[in-house]
């Protein structure tokens, strides 16, 4: 038994699928720096749009891009909407890598040292070797800044063949 879907059905699925693609961007200030991934998922190497939000048309975004070109971007269900929540540091990431470094270093220079009768120095390369890295590593990673960014939750419809006809629901993806 074939399984027909009304017209009037289709046109509804339709109208919800624009209102609940276009919910998301609503939410977000025009004026924002936005970043959207998932454009053209077809085309492999699809590099992410990054801009500031200019105005919205329908069921797509204008974007002007970094180069100050305006770009018109649909947001499909593949797409992502991020919104820029600012810059961080790498302090405790930079910590941890240069711990890490400072202790192996420093376990090849307790290898090497040659130890005379009542000294512990060379004990000590592997504690100097760690906090020398930590430090190192504190410093790098605070100076290394990265963007941090937000994903707008968009509302999506889903429709689906039910026991009698079909369902049709919403659902919000976080």
């Amino acid at each position: 038994m074939a399984c027909r879907i009304p017209y009037p059905l289709v046109r509804a699925f339709g109208l919800l699928t624009l209102a609940a693609t276009t919910a998301a961007a609503q939410d977000v200030p025009l004026g924002s720096r936005i970043r959207v991934l998932g454009t053209c998922p077809a085309i492999a190497g699809c590099d992410p749009v990054i801009g500031t939000l200019h105005q919205r048309q329908g069921d797509s975004l204008v974007v002007r891009t970094e180069d100050g070109s305006e770009r018109r971007l649909l947001l499909g269900p593949r797409a992502t909407l991020e919104v820029h929540r600012g810059r961080r540091g790498q302090t405790v990431q930079g910590l941890l890598v240069g711990s890490l470094a400072g202790l192996v270093a420093g376990a090849i220079d307790a290898k090497r040292c040659h130890k005379a009768p009542g000294e512990d120095l060379c004990d000590l390369s592997y504690a100097f070797g760690t906090l020398a890295g930590a430090g190192i590593g504190m410093l790098v990673g605070a100076v290394i800044k990265t963007d941090r960014w937000e994903a707008v939750p968009r509302a999506t419809t889903v429709m689906a063949p039910g026991v009698r006809g079909v369902r049709l629901g919403v659902q919000l993806a976080i």
